[in-house]
């Protein structure tokens, strides 16, 4: 699912091409995934012109010039593709809008998971202290401190479930957890408490490292991320262990392995992380 680099990287590309843009018309193809009835929803998106773009965790919130904003969940395999005038998409289209320009924006969906949430802009604030989301971990206010005391503050909770929680830290996902736990060389089924500030410290390095450089290289399309354009991310070829089972390890002599936590498909090297 796209996590905070994919859902940055969107936010981007939102505010360079489509912010200033209007909605001349709006199909929904799939009532289900806007929170309002579908009259309603069309009502108030039409005519309306985007006016900003921000994200919190692995959501968009694209607020509009009449007083309402949509918050965009994309979450397993949604994705958001700005099309030329004229262009179309075919399958999974759940949700079309049409801008003053003659381009698309489209909202695609393999599994259907995807929502919109029409809210009003002043009831934004409110909808995410309800998440009760963690910290973002890019702010300049998040440092090691901070973090050194959520970690104790969770000292039974093995440190990838932890780190994938968006109520701990906003945004990491199981691909940056793995890439972090390896830049660190702590395994990820380790309980919090048994991690020495040494390693938090590793640890805090790898994100203020890793989520940088997966923006920067547009994200990581492993299955269904694409970008605003509809091209898929570059970070995939940086990876140094997730989805890469067999692959030499960078640091030592052994190999990548897959195993399970939590239910997550997760990746270590064995002989690195401890």
């Amino acid at each position: 699912m796209p996590d905070l680099p994919e859902v940055e990287t969107i936010k981007r590309e939102f505010a360079r091409d489509l912010v200033g843009r209007e909605i001349t018309a709006v199909e929904v193809k799939t009532p289900s995934i806007v929170n309002v009835p579908l009259e309603q929803f069309v009502r108030r998106v039409r005519g309306a012109e985007f006016i900003e773009v921000s994200r919190r965790a692995k959501y968009l919130v694209a607020k509009l010039s009449n007083g309402f904003s949509l918050v965009l969940n994309l979450k397993m395999s949604g994705q958001f593709v700005h099309s030329s005038p004229g262009g179309e998409l075919n399958g999974h289209v759940h949700a079309i809008f049409i801008l003053d320009d003659g381009t698309s924006l489209f909202l695609r969906d393999a599994n259907s998971f995807a929502a919109i949430v029409l809210l009003r802009s002043t009831d934004v604030t409110h909808f995410f202290a309800h998440l009760r989301l963690g910290p973002e971990p890019l702010k300049p206010s998040f440092d090691y401190e901070i973090f050194r005391l959520l970690v104790k503050r969770h000292p039974n909770a093995r440190i990838k479930p932890l780190l994938c929680d968006d109520q701990f830290i906003a945004g990491i996902g199981s691909i940056y957890s793995d890439e972090i736990l390896f830049y660190a060389r702590v395994h990820p089924e380790r309980p919090a408490t048994s991690l020495t500030d040494q390693e938090i410290q590793k640890l805090f390095e790898g994100i203020k490292h890793i989520l940088p450089a997966a923006i920067n290289h547009r994200g990581t399309t492993t299955e269904f991320y694409l970008d605003l354009n509809g091209e898929k991310g570059e970070y995939q070829d940086h990876l140094k262990v997730h989805a890469k089972p067999g692959r030499p390890c960078d640091g030592c002599t052994g190999s990548v392995e897959r195993i399970e936590v939590a239910g997550r498909d997760t990746y270590i090297c064995p002989s690195c992380q401890h």
